[in-house]
């Protein structure tokens, strides 16, 4: 599973591409687990996004075998 953003504008009105693993990059599990996706600088801890008022959308893909039961993903956030 990786945890990322689609593509989007910033409040700059610049495109901003995706980024599919800007979060959390590829893991395997074969059971329920819970994980920290902005645990550290390099996966987006204490980040900024500036959108164009439209927000960004999260992102989350799964790889490799057949995948069953839920992805839940919680992100805390400010608005200013």
């Amino acid at each position: 599973m990786s945890v990322g953003y689609a593509a989007h504008t910033n409040a700059a009105g610049t495109a901003v591409s995706a980024a599919a693993a800007a979060y959390k990059a590829a893991a395997a599990s074969t059971s329920a687990q819970k994980v920290d996706i902005l645990a550290t600088l390099a996966l987006g801890s204490g980040t900024e996004t500036d959108t164009d008022g439209n927000g960004v959308a999260v992102t989350v893909t799964l790889a490799g075998g057949a995948a069953t039961g839920t992805i839940e993903v919680t992100i805390k956030y400010v608005v200013d």
